[in-house]
């Protein structure tokens, strides 16, 4: 039998949680501004934003913006520490 986690604990906006727009909708996340991200070979320090992967879909290229500033989502692989895949990490870039 499958488990079923409840985000909200993590989604809290009253503790650490951020409420956004993705391309125009409201998502709760977390905004991390100094990640480390590895991509291909290279591990680089890139603004994050971790999110429910329901949430994500098609976030590549589309605008994201978070505490009045505009990124734009390079990529939107899921979150390696979340093994059920039930979070996404947006990789960003201030736009």
């Amino acid at each position: 039998m499958a488990m079923t986690a409840d985000l909200s604990v993590f989604l809290n906006t009253a503790e650490h949680a951020d409420v956004a727009t993705l391309n125009g909708v409201a998502v709760t996340g977390i905004l991390d501004l100094a990640s480390e991200v590895q991509e291909s070979d290279v591990v680089t320090i890139s603004p994050t934003f971790l999110l429910p992967t329901v949430d994500a879909s098609a976030a590549t290229d589309k605008t994201l913006v978070c505490r009045g500033v505009s990124y734009k989502v390079r990529s939107a692989p899921l979150d390696p520490e979340s093994r059920d895949g039930a979070f996404t990490r947006l990789v960003l870039a201030r736009s």
